[in-house]
Formats: C-alpha cells, sequence, structure tokens
C-alpha cells in the first residue's frame, strides 16, 4: 500500500515537471504564440490546492510571485532548452501585459490548466529521462535525489528513499522503467480524471449485469464498429464486439493497468483491440472511423467537454451515432446500490440538458435522435452525425 504523504509528493514532483514542459515548448515555438485565455476558474478545491503547493516549489523568495529568473532557473537546472525571450513571450501572454515580471498564483494555475503534451507515451517517456540522468534505464536513489531536491529543496533524504521504495516493487533499490509507468499512470488518472474513476468491477457489473441488452437498447446494429471512449477493463467493449463481430471495436483507455486486465478479458476475441490513450487527445490517438462512439459515465470528469465532442465527429463515419449515457442529476445518496451511494458527486453530474446542449453549442451537426432511461441511475442520449 502507498502512504500518502509519497504519493502526494510524487504527484507535485510529476505536476511541477508538467508546468516545465508546458514552460519550455511555449518558450521555444517557431510560430507566433495566439491570445493566451486564463482558464484558472473551475478548478476544484482539491486542484487549487495542489497548484498551491507546486507554486510554493517555484516560488523560491516566497513573495507569492514567480520571477522570470525563478521560472529559467528551474528549465535550466532539469535540462530543458528555451529562448529567454520567448520566455518573456509566454509570461506576457499570461499576464496580457507587456515586459511582465513573472506570474501571480491565479496566473499560474491557468498554466496548470493548458495541456501542451498530449501524447501520454511521449510524457511517459520524457519523465523517465528526466529522473534517469546517466541514460542506464534505472532511477537510483542519487538522480531521484538531484533531481527532487531542484524542485523541491524541503524533501529529505529520508523522505526520498521512501518514495523510491514505493515505486521499486522488486525491491532491488532502483526504479525501473516499468515500475516508473505503473507510477505513471496512476499520476495520470488523479490528475486528470479526479471527478472520475473505475468503480470496483464487483459492484458495476451487478449494476450492468446484461451489458449487451443495454447496447442494444441504446441502438447498436450488428455489423457497427465501436469506439469505447473511457473503456476501463471493457465491460461494455468486449460484449459490443461479440454483438457485432466481426465488425472492429475498439476500447481506449488511459488507465494502462485497467486496460490490461480489459485486453486480457479480451483475448481470443479477434475484432477487438486496445489502446492506451488520453480520452482528451484521440483525434490524434485513433487513426481510424467508427459507426458508434459510446462514452460511458465518464463525461462529466472532463474539463473541456466540447473539445471531446468535437473529436468524436472526427472520428465518427457520416452518419454515425454518438452515444453519452450518464449518471442521472440526483443526489449521490439517492442512487444506493448494494447499500452505499454510488456514482460521482451531486454537484458534477450533468442533466440530459447539459449534455444536449453543449454537444450543440460544438457546432459539429449532431443532432439527437434517443434519448432514454438506463435502469437504475442512468441515462442515455444518441446524436447522429450528418
Amino acid at each position: 500500500m502507498q502512504s500518502n504523504d509519497q504519493n502526494k509528493q510524487w504527484q507535485t514532483t510529476f505536476q511541477a515537471l508538467e508546468v516545465v514542459d508546458k514552460l519550455n515548448r511555449l518558450s521555444i515555438e517557431s510560430e507566433s504564440i495566439s491570445p493566451f485565455q486564463n482558464i484558472s476558474n473551475g478548478l476544484s478545491k482539491e486542484q487549487i490546492t495542489h497548484c498551491q503547493e507546486v507554486f510554493k516549489q517555484f516560488d523560491k523568495d516566497g513573495n507569492n510571485r514567480l520571477s522570470i529568473s525563478e521560472l529559467e532557473d528551474v528549465l535550466q537546472i532539469v535540462g530543458r532548452p528555451y529562448k529567454s525571450e520567448r520566455l518573456q513571450d509566454v509570461i506576457d501572454l499570461i499576464t496580457g501585459c507587456p515586459n511582465s515580471d513573472g506570474l501571480c498564483f491565479e496566473e499560474f494555475a491557468a498554466l496548470v490548466r493548458v495541456d501542451l503534451m498530449d501524447e501520454p507515451e511521449k510524457r511517459l517517456s520524457e519523465r523517465f529521462r528526466v529522473f534517469d540522468t546517466d541514460g542506464s534505464g534505472y532511477i537510483d536513489i542519487q538522480e531521484l535525489s538531484v533531481c527532487i531536491g531542484h524542485i523541491n529543496r524541503l524533501v529529505t533524504r529520508d523522505e526520498i528513499q521512501a518514495m523510491l521504495q514505493q515505486v521499486d516493487t522488486n525491491g532491488d533499490g532502483r526504479i525501473a522503467y516499468e515500475e516508473f509507468y505503473k507510477l505513471f499512470q496512476q499520476i495520470e488518472n488523479q490528475r486528470r480524471f479526479a471527478c472520475s474513476s473505475m468503480p470496483d468491477r464487483d459492484w458495476w457489473e451487478k449494476l450492468w449485469p446484461y451489458p449487451e441488452e443495454t447496447l442494444k437498447q441504446l441502438g447498436l446494429k450488428k455489423g457497427m464498429s465501436l469506439l469505447d471512449v473511457g473503456c476501463g477493463y471493457g465491460l461494455f467493449t468486449i460484449p459490443a464486439a461479440i454483438f457485432v463481430n466481426p465488425a472492429p471495436v475498439v476500447g481506449l483507455d488511459i488507465d494502462g493497468e485497467i486496460l490490461d486486465q480489459g485486453r486480457e478479458n479480451g483475448k481470443g476475441i479477434s475484432n477487438c483491440s486496445w489502446i492506451w490513450g488520453d480520452l482528451r487527445t484521440m483525434a490524434k490517438t485513433i487513426s481510424q472511423t467508427f459507426d458508434f462512439v459510446l462514452i460511458h459515465s465518464t463525461l462529466h470528469a472532463l474539463d473541456d467537454k466540447i473539445k471531446l465532442v468535437r473529436d468524436v465527429a472526427s472520428v465518427l463515419n457520416p452518419k454515425g451515432f454518438f452515444c453519452v449515457v450518464n449518471w442521472c442529476p440526483i443526489p449521490r445518496e439517492d442512487t444506493l446500490w448494494l447499500g452505499k451511494p454510488r456514482g460521482p458527486k451531486t454537484e458534477v453530474r450533468m442533466s440530459p440538458e447539459q449534455v444536449i446542449s453543449l454537444v450543440e453549442e460544438a457546432g459539429v451537426g449532431f443532432s439527437l435522435v434517443q434519448h432514454t432511461s438506463v435502469l437504475p441511475y442512468h441515462y442515455g442520449l444518441v446524436f447522429q452525425s450528418l
């Protein structure tokens, strides 16, 4: 069991490196930077607290403002190339003021919300490279101490040792790429989908004892190709593949460990495949198009829901169907299953009207063709493309 303190330190370290990546990429872009939209509004309390922790690590002089020199120091320490004049442009763009001397917390939080490194594989390899400074394929205690010490000087040697032991599952005193991969997956999931996680398989399968019948209710027909967005371990992916065979069915999820469970469960089903990727950048990850795209119990957790709808449009065949299944917008304490409240927090649940409105706002020409109750606690909306 990983300790909360160690996990929190890993999260903060990864977030700090994420900010470094964003500053670096913005500072070396060759094309002109488009106006920066401050999107710090809407952060959850947990996200704000986390941003504050990262901000303190960068704010070396403790004046509650990140100077350009402080940001340059961080870029240099972790070996990022950058152009000073471009970094000034980036800071000016974020603040909206020419020749700005740095970032306040709200401006920093807006930067944290922007995603610039889209592919999880690239993010993973980049993170490992930062720590593995000698290129040996392993992260030892010295490498970990140097990197984390540069980011957060208050972390003690004992704390860093505990962080290493948390990830070092085979006990050889160093972190292999495979061990780092599992940590990375956990951090990515917590960072990106704080309001959504894969439920325990036992009660989730009891809630959906007949997934094939649910798919038929939502309009899936034999011969339709299907993309299951945020598929988890394949509760709907596998029955869909069996039902529409030989049409292709693809499960997409960023949680590699759970995705591996789906892959194992679907072993031997020739028309079923699995892709590790971020559903928020699926337009770049998915190269084929489908007759039916399903997103189940996940839409509420996304920051940019309209982008998701537009990405769906890019992978949907003409006259194809986009199906959204969501928890009903009722108090969580009223969605009882096996004696416990289930599902996301009440305040993040979306009504059918909210989903319909955001699909219309996406401007991709989807028309609503079905609105159905999916018992006991969900509803389904099916949209058709032009």
